[in-house]
């Protein structure tokens, strides 16, 4: 219910801003005047900034019911210019699941840690057309703030609270799942989402990660029956802010650190 509250009042925030006032996109958050005091770097901006939020979080692995659960995010995101962008993630919080018929069901307690890069929507419009910002118009700054990403990266399994027959044994040919409370699986993050420039310095961001683990023993199971996943899939949905702690202006005279 936190949780919930929380989101509902950062989205009350970013409707108000948009309200009272001028929403930048990726392009007009960076425009400064073309007089020859100045360069426009529209496309020349490398920003870094640092930010964190909250989500919820549903396993897709062995057992097939989850609930949703609260994690939290720290983010380092560098922008390269392009509509092109690149950071690294670290996130904590629970991945739930159950499987009432056999009593089983377990709380992984997670860490994560992924690098990941970031293509927003203008980005494929500047590929083909340099001078794509002289054509925008209010849709188009809109959505030039939409990106997709993908990435790498390894989650630390906890399972703290897990449940089991007494009869359940880690032998694979006894016909009952393997159990492992401690693990590190690969996964590879698939993103999508969007991003509101507040200010120049301050950024909103609404995010969904699907994440396609490597691996079994992320709910703490593994399954010898046939026709259960080999892999497990978890999601997070999840809103932050982000702040430009360092806004480079390459091409032009400023640095702002």
């Amino acid at each position: 219910m936190k949780t919930k509250m929380t989101i509902f009042l950062l989205a009350c925030i970013i409707f108000h801003q948009i309200s009272f006032a001028q929403v930048r996109t990726i392009a007009s958050a960076h425009e400064i005047s073309n007089s020859s005091e100045d360069v426009a770097v529209n496309d020349n901006s490398h920003d870094l900034g640092v930010g964190g939020g909250i989500g919820q979080t549903k396993l897709y692995a062995q057992l097939p019911l989850s609930s949703p659960q609260n994690a939290y995010f720290i983010c380092f995101e560098k922008n390269e210019g392009q509509g092109l962008s690149y950071g690294a993630t670290i996130s904590s919080g629970g991945l739930e699941s159950s499987y009432p018929l056999y009593d089983l069901g377990s709380y992984n307690r997670f860490t994560s840690f992924d690098l990941h890069l970031n293509i927003s929507w203008s980005a494929f419009f500047v590929a083909f057309n340099k001078n794509y910002s002289n054509y925008q118009n209010i849709i188009t700054k809109i959505t030039d703030n939409l990106y997709i990403g993908i990435g790498a990266g390894a989650i630390n399994n906890n399972i703290t609270r897990i449940k089991a027959l007494d009869t359940i044994t880690v032998n694979p040919d006894s016909g009952k799942p393997v159990i492992k409370r401690q693990s590190i699986v690969p996964y590879l993050p698939f993103n999508v989402g969007y991003s509101l420039y507040l200010t120049k310095r301050i950024i909103v961001n609404a995010n969904f990660q699907y994440t396609w683990c490597l691996g079994n023993y992320v709910d703490g199971y593994n399954m010898p029956f046939s026709g259960h996943r080999h892999t497990a899939v978890y999601t997070m949905a999840s809103i932050g802010i982000r702040y430009v702690i360092i806004h480079n202006r390459t091409g032009g005279r400023e640095q702002e650190q």
